[in-house]
């Protein structure tokens, strides 16, 4: 796909983070991180500096917002998320707490345009909002508990009392009513857990808060690219073209921006093409797919060859999501031939003309071969070291492939060689072999058909070799 000249295969910035807490008369404390690159490192001034920034934030302890700012600090640019996290146990019923993104490149542009911050903001107003739900409970049960204190230690009442009266004031003339069944504490209890302040994991559930966070980042990175992608893609497609998994015409650009979405997935998906190349499996299959016979995926538990069935669309003229099935069931040919791939965990050999089989869980190919002269060798001549890698050259080089037979479609209502020996030097000049005959035939009339629904070729002839080939898919 032609792109402008600008565009960066890795555009996104790639954000590093941590989660702190900064407690009255101590220093301020990272409680969890995450660093995408190791040399995302930065000193105790750092730290300092985001806890020391000023910002504007009303507190109440049943009514807190987030805030956060933009700044940076020597060579490193971030945005500082913060939070006033109520404790019931802590001076003033207030505990800070915040998220710092981070990176060495400027991101307040990013995380404005694709809603990162906002997203961000909402997520501490989701954990804060728990977070006060609790602290009306525990409130409940302070009050209550200072109340017996006053009523064994009555020496102590005055203290007492004016704890009391700082608690009800904190609370910003939110009544809550005291929980009456609570026991007396010693009179300095209320002092020591102001001095003892429990860990702000007993307040905020951080494995919650940090999967989450990532999620966003996830859908961050995954918008960068897409955005990209869509901005500088300057290819646009027209009839006629061969709507190959279903990623042409105005979904052309889908396609790129779903493999780099999703590479991480793609890569490490248990069923991989790239490792259908060395043994040709890939060539078969393809040259199969390409002629408009059916493939049949055999495998015991089908629901895990959906990415991989979505993967082989690839090579399957104006498809369309009608075109793949799972199966939970074994099938027959009436149900493969309805289809141009199927998963099952068992196909019935009852006829298997115009149909190939690919079993995954004994690593077997079988039915017809590709001959040795086809040009779909040409497509898959290639090393990358990664499925999103590969998926993305093999689609180029199916399109490129396509635009040569629509060449040849367009030219037989002008000027088409009268005889066998000339039609062989004109397929040449067009890099397409004459073994093609049959990918030929149906792509040509997917063109013309130019409809959705699968046209099968029954009457085409039968390949000049069937087989059954073994392969290894390295795990």
């Amino acid at each position: 796909m032609p792109l402008s000249d600008n565009f960066n295969d890795n555009p996104q910035v790639m954000l590093s983070y941590f989660i702190f807490e900064f407690r009255q008369g101590s220093e301020p404390r990272i409680v969890s991180q995450y660093k995408y690159d190791l040399s995302d490192s930065f000193d105790d001034g750092f730290l300092w500096y985001i806890v020391s920034t000023p910002i504007t934030q009303d507190y109440n302890p049943l009514d807190s917002a987030t805030s956060y700012f933009y700044s940076s600090y020597e060579n490193i640019y971030f945005a500082c998320f913060n939070l006033i996290v109520p404790d019931v146990q802590a001076r003033g019923f207030s505990r800070s707490f915040g998220i710092c993104l981070y990176n060495t490149k400027r991101i307040e542009d990013k995380l404005i345009e694709t809603g990162l911050a906002q997203r961000i903001s909402e997520l501490l107003t989701e954990m804060i909002q728990k977070c006060q739900e609790n602290f009306k409970t525990e409130v409940s049960q302070y009050l209550g508990s200072i109340i017996a204190t006053i009523d064994a230690f009555q020496d102590s009442a005055a203290v007492l009392e004016q704890k009391y009266k700082e608690a009800t004031f904190l609370l910003n003339g939110r009544e809550i009513l005291p929980d009456k069944s609570q026991e007396a504490k010693t009179p300095d209890y209320f002092t020591q857990i102001n001095n003892d302040l429990r860990a702000i994991e007993k307040i905020i559930d951080l494995n919650e808060l940090t999967t989450k966070l990532r999620v966003i980042l996830g859908d961050f990175y995954r918008s960068q690219i897409s955005c990209q992608i869509k901005t500088h893609a300057k290819y646009e497609e027209r009839f006629p073209f061969v709507n190959f998994g279903h990623i042409s015409g105005e979904n052309y650009s889908d396609f790129p921006s779903f493999v780099l979405e999703n590479r991480k997935e793609l890569n490490n998906d248990r069923y991989l093409l790239i490792n259908l190349v060395k043994p040709k499996i890939l060539h078969h299959i393809a040259y199969c797919l390409f002629s408009g016979h059916s493939l049949v995926i055999e495998a015991k538990r089908p629901q895990d060859l959906h990415l991989l069935a979505k993967k082989m669309s690839l090579f399957v003229p104006q498809f369309t999501d009608r075109h793949i099935h799972i199966f939970e069931t074994p099938i027959t040919s009436v149900d493969a031939y309805q289809y141009s791939i199927v998963v099952t965990p068992q196909f019935k050999r009852d006829r298997t003309e115009n149909i190939c089989i690919l079993n995954t869980d004994y690593g077997y190919y079988e039915g017809p071969i590709c001959p040795c002269s086809s040009s779909v060798y040409k497509l898959f001549d290639f090393t990358v070291s990664s499925e999103s890698s590969f998926l993305l050259v093999a689609f180029e080089r199916v399109k490129d492939f396509s635009y040569q037979i629509i060449k040849l479609y367009a030219s037989f209502s002008r000027d088409v060689p009268k005889n066998a020996t000339k039609l062989r030097e004109y397929l040449g000049k067009l890099q397409i072999s004459e073994a093609d005959d049959q990918l030929l035939r149906f792509i040509t009339q997917s063109i013309v058909s130019r409809g959705d629904s699968k046209v099968l070729l029954l009457n085409n002839p039968t390949f000049a070799a069937i087989g059954i080939i073994a392969y290894y898919d390295g795990k």
